[in-house]
C-alpha cells in the first residue's frame, strides 16, 4: 500500500495534487522537508500538504514583485480560506490542502489567524510593544501551523489506532 493510499488519499486528481505539494515542499523547506521522511506513511502526505501550503504562503507574501503583492496575497488567502470551506479546489496545491484539512478535520480557524497574520506581516513589518503583542504574533505565525500539523497525528475520523 502506498503512503497515499495509506493516508486516504486515492483519486488520481488527488494523488497528483499531494505530488505537486511535494515538489514545491522539498524545493522550499529544506531540513524541514527532510525531516518529514520519518513522519508514518499515513500521516507523512498531510503534514507536507501543510508545508508546501505554508511556504508558497510566504512566499506570496514576501517574494516577487513588489507591486500588486499585496492583492496577490490577499487573492491566495481568500481562496484558500474559501476553498477549504467549501471542501473544493481545482487548484494543484489548494486541493491537497482542502483534502487535508477537511478529511483531518481540522480547525479552519487555524489556517484563518496563520493567513491573516502573514497578511498583516506582509503589510509591515511587525511591532511588539509588548510580550504578549510577541507571543500573539508568534502563535499565529507558528503556533497555528502547529495546531494544524498536529490534527494530522490523530487517527482520521472513523478509523481508531491499532
Amino acid at each position: 500500500m502506498s503512503a497515499y493510499e495509506e493516508a486516504g488519499i486515492t483519486t488520481p486528481e488527488l494523488c497528483e495534487s499531494y505530488a505537486r505539494c511535494e515538489e514545491v515542499g522539498q524545493r522550499l523547506s529544506g531540513l524541514l522537508w527532510t525531516a518529514t521522511e520519518s513522519l508514518p506513511a499515513e500521516v507523512r502526505p498531510h503534514v507536507r500538504a501543510l508545508v508546501a501550503h505554508w511556504h508558497t504562503t510566504d512566499d506570496i507574501a514576501d517574494e516577487g514583485r513588489l507591486a500588486g503583492r499585496e492583492a496577490r496575497l490577499a487573492q491566495w488567502c481568500a481562496d484558500s480560506l474559501a476553498e477549504v470551506r467549501a471542501g473544493h479546489s481545482e487548484h494543484p496545491l489548494r486541493r491537497a490542502l482542502v483534502h487535508t484539512v477537511r478529511s483531518r478535520e481540522s480547525d479552519i480557524a487555524l489556517l484563518e489567524e496563520f493567513l491573516d497574520a502573514t497578511r498583516r506581516d506582509s503589510a509591515a513589518p511587525p511591532a511588539f510593544g509588548t510580550a504578549a503583542d510577541l507571543r500573539r504574533y508568534l502563535r499565529s505565525v507558528t503556533g497555528a501551523p502547529s495546531g494544524l500539523t498536529a490534527r494530522c497525528w490523530r487517527p482520521a475520523p472513523g478509523k481508531g489506532r491499532s
